[in-house]
């Protein structure tokens, strides 16, 4: 789920690319609680500006995420919605308990989403895919994860207020806990190999 922020005053407005397992809940969070009731909220589907005439229109910015990383997060997020019986997808705790190769094997490139919250989303759609539009990149600013801390001001700047972030959906493995095998590896390396490019293109 994205958002965006409408104008007020001097304030031209902001919109925020929420491209799945980089930080989006506590972001949206963030800017949720700052601007209360001028924060509309929009369900995306997959292209994330398929749909929204209203997110390219301000100025906008997502989250990059280390694509290894990423991988391991929507694994945790398997484990706590496994828990919540919130997805619609039949996987077990046993099948989570197997581990992290065993989910990438049987359930990366399956969509999954949230019932009547979300559409279905793939663990193994790109990055880029939610930022793109016309082939192009479509927002005007991107962070990057692992630095969030010290990139967040340039939001800040342009809202003008200090905005603290929190810490959401925190997960219960790190990349640091995982092993992963060579069909891991060359599968995160396959599918997410145009975000690795605009990544390495940012540095």
């Amino acid at each position: 789920m994205s958002l965006y922020v409408k104008p007020n005053g001097n304030f031209n407005g902001l919109s925020f690319v929420h491209i799945p397992k980089n930080g989006g809940t506590s972001i949206r969070e963030a800017i949720r609680c700052h601007f209360q009731e001028d924060v509309i909220e929009v369900i995306y589907e997959n292209h994330v500006h398929s749909k929204i005439d209203k997110l390219p229109s301000y100025f906008s910015f997502a989250v990059l995420r280390d694509p290894y990383q990423r991988a391991v997060s929507f694994y945790n997020e398997m484990y706590h919605a496994i828990k919540a019986n919130r997805l619609d997808l039949s996987i077990t705790m046993d099948d989570y308990n197997k581990g992290f190769n065993y989910y990438m094997e049987n359930y990366f490139i399956k969509k999954f989403g949230n019932p009547g919250v979300e559409p279905s989303i793939s663990p193994s759609d790109t990055q880029l895919s939610y930022i793109t539009k016309d082939n192009k990149i479509a927002v005007d600013l991107l962070l990057n994860f692992d630095n969030l801390k010290n990139e967040w001001y340039k939001i800040e700047n342009y809202i003008g207020a200090e905005i603290k972030l929190p810490r959401w959906n925190v997960g219960k493995m790190k990349i640091t806990d995982v092993t992963m095998s060579k069909n891991s590896l060359e599968l995160i390396e396959h599918y997410y190999a145009d975000d690795f490019k605009l990544l390495t293109s940012m540095q």
